[in-house]
């Protein structure tokens, strides 16, 4: 979420102890969103110099426009430029039209913008609620694997390992700040130097000098080291991202503890506080294993995205638990989200087995997470739009 959804302190009505669809989302977890309040962890010097524009833009929408319409569009926008990438680069390393680049990065600049516009269209509109405010932070964790993806087919990483250390980089930060949220009460996004927006600049620029100079200019082998300038560009963005979550977990650790009105059905316990962390790292670690099989090698692309809506399924439920309050079912999301992708590496990379049965199992895993998927996001919001 952006400046002013950040800024947001909801006044939502509470939700009544019983009422309309609990698909997934139980009356005690309701009302719990509906109470969610947000406390900034402050903000950079370009968030400060961006926000002008962003409030500006949003005079230009409708008032009939609904924010969450507004956050769609957003996701629509850098979902199109992602998936017209694909079209013309469906396994990361052919080179796509000029024209096709500089689309998919004006399609992320848009969803920036949107994303930045929809809390305060809300606000403007009188129609802030749970459900805005949940879509958003959901529309944000589903966008980290694209974004990732973009990255991927600008640098052409093709069936590597450094496909999926990219995109872990993608979620690194942004899981941890809500992991961090959790614990503290305070989502934070930024250290005061560096933070989401300049990271957004910097792989603005990058596409840009692709869309401009092509893929190819950034193939360039680098002396004394085993590694082109493509390689090279993950450095600084595995520092700084690296550093914002060293620093998530230190003030974790320092934190006081929560009032007991902010605590609710929370799990604080030191042993819990960190295996909630297990299925993140795992998918990690899985991903990192995914890229030796034969069948990354042929559609990097497909598999790439399902591990990272493994990420951010598992990203999302955390975000729902700490909106309301409850506690982080890591052990349910071990069971069926870590271990069907645990299953399929396994089989992948097994030398064994015939591999004319590879795309059956990607198929069968697909179908397992995205009825999950599915099921839990809609679900989540027929039972918010039902309270």
């Amino acid at each position: 979420a952006k400046l002013e959804d950040e800024n947001s302190k909801s006044q939502s009505e509470k939700v009544k102890k019983s009422t309309g669809s609990n698909y997934v989302l139980t009356d005690k977890v309701k009302r719990g969103l509906a109470t969610w309040k947000y406390h900034s962890g402050g903000y950079t010097k370009l968030d400060l110099l961006l926000d002008p524009f962003w409030a500006k833009c949003q005079t230009f929408l409708p008032s009939w426009m609904a924010p969450n319409l507004v956050t769609l569009s957003g996701l629509g926008c850098v979902g199109g430029g992602a998936l017209l990438l694909r079209y013309y680069d469906p396994t990361f390393s052919s080179t796509a039209p000029s024209w096709v680049y500089a689309v998919a990065l004006l399609g992320h600049f848009l969803y920036q913008t949107l994303d930045a516009m929809d809390g305060k269209h809300a606000r403007a509109t009188k129609t802030s609620s749970p459900l805005g405010q949940l879509f958003d932070h959901g529309c944000d964790a589903f966008t980290t694997n694209i974004v990732g993806n973009l990255n991927c087919h600008c640098m052409q990483y093709a069936g590597s390992p450094w496909t999926v250390f990219n995109t872990v980089l993608s979620f690194q930060a942004f899981f941890l700040a809500q992991w961090e949220e959790y614990h503290t009460g305070v989502l934070v996004t930024n250290n005061g130097v560096f933070g989401l927006s300049e990271g957004q600049f910097m792989q603005f620029a990058m596409m840009a000098s692709v869309a401009i100079l092509g893929p190819e200019s950034w193939q360039i082998p680098l002396p004394y080291v085993n590694m082109e300038l493509r390689h090279l560009a993950l450095i600084p963005m595995a520092a700084t991202t690296f550093l914002l979550a060293g620093q998530s977990f230190m003030r974790v650790l320092r934190a006081k503890p929560l009032a007991k009105k902010d605590i609710g059905d929370k799990d604080l316990s030191s042993f819990d506080k960190y295996m909630q962390l297990a299925p993140m790292y795992m998918l990690y670690i899985l991903g990192m294993i995914l890229t030796r099989a034969e069948m990354f090698q042929k559609r990097p692309l497909e598999l790439t995205m399902l591990w990272g809506v493994s990420c951010s399924f598992y990203t999302t439920q955390v975000i729902v638990a700490q909106m309301s309050k409850s506690r982080i079912h890591y052990k349910t999301a071990l069971a069926k989200i870590v271990w069907p992708i645990a299953l399929v590496t396994a089989y992948l990379n097994n030398t064994s087995v015939d591999r004319e049965n590879d795309s059956v199992a990607v198929w069968i895993w697909a179908a397992v997470l995205l009825s999950q998927y599915f099921y839990f996001a809609v679900g989540v919001c027929l039972d918010l739009a039902s309270a």
